[in-house]
């Protein structure tokens, strides 16, 4: 009997809910919208509502990186690389080394013929002087082609008394870190000339990661020498 009930109902309540109008509206105002409603349920049939979309969060854009040029770092502390002076070309001239790198010592005769030389390049000879204006080395770079192959030449000197105190390596870098960055030759083969006897500026080149690749014969102011050609390739 209870069962009967619950049938009677669930009929009752069928027609209940089917005797509920539904109601439906349209109106135009700004455009055609129609909706239908029906107990407490609202349709919008059109236009159909959409939920509405956040606006897109900006992609915030990483930096770019912007390519570092290499940066030269100083021979030594307190010791600067400067632009060639014909005052310092003259001091340079006449250092005076012991035996046996009195080899690089310019004769007087031959000192003037020589500074017209430097002058000739000044643009590519550099000074390196201390604090106080004091001239402690100097470099000399040259661009030439050896097979096929464009290379940086270097040349360089230290004051005599500043040479044995075992800062020939980070001179002989500091020197070619200014001249990459100074003429744009991030890339590139370096070479330079040893004299066969001064093992001690051959190791101190190797250790900066020169390499040899042959040898030259010449006549230096009258001394014949054997030139150990070196380079670094990068």
């Amino acid at each position: 009997m209870t069962a009967l009930y619950i049938i009677l109902g669930i009929i009752a309540f069928i027609c209940l809910v089917l005797l509920v109008k539904v109601r439906i509206d349209a109106e135009y105002i700004d455009g055609f919208k129609l909706s239908v409603s029906w107990l407490f349920l609202h349709f919008s049939i059109y236009p159909k509502t959409q939920k509405e979309k956040k606006p897109p969060k900006p992609k915030k854009e990483k930096p770019k990186k912007e390519k570092q040029e290499e940066k030269s770092v100083p021979p030594a502390s307190g010791w600067h690389i400067v632009p060639m002076t014909e005052e310092y070309a003259a001091e340079y001239l006449g250092w005076n080394y012991s035996a046996p790198y009195d080899f690089y010592n310019i004769p007087e005769e031959n000192r003037q013929e020589c500074m017209e030389e430097i002058k000739g390049a000044i643009d590519n000879w550099f000074a390196v002087a201390d604090d106080s204006g004091m001239l402690k080395g100097f470099y000399e770079f040259s661009f030439h082609e050896e097979q096929g192959e464009k290379v940086m030449e270097i040349g360089l000197g230290m004051r005599p008394e500043e040479t044995g105190k075992g800062m020939g390596l980070k001179f002989v870098n500091a020197g070619i870190s200014y001249a990459r960055s100074f003429y744009h030759y991030e890339r590139g083969t370096v070479v330079l000339l040893a004299a066969d006897f001064n093992q001690r500026a051959i190791k101190t080149y190797e250790r900066a990661g020169f390499v040899r690749y042959g040898e030259r014969r010449a006549v230096s102011y009258g001394r014949p020498v054997t030139f150990v050609c070196m380079k670094q390739v990068r």
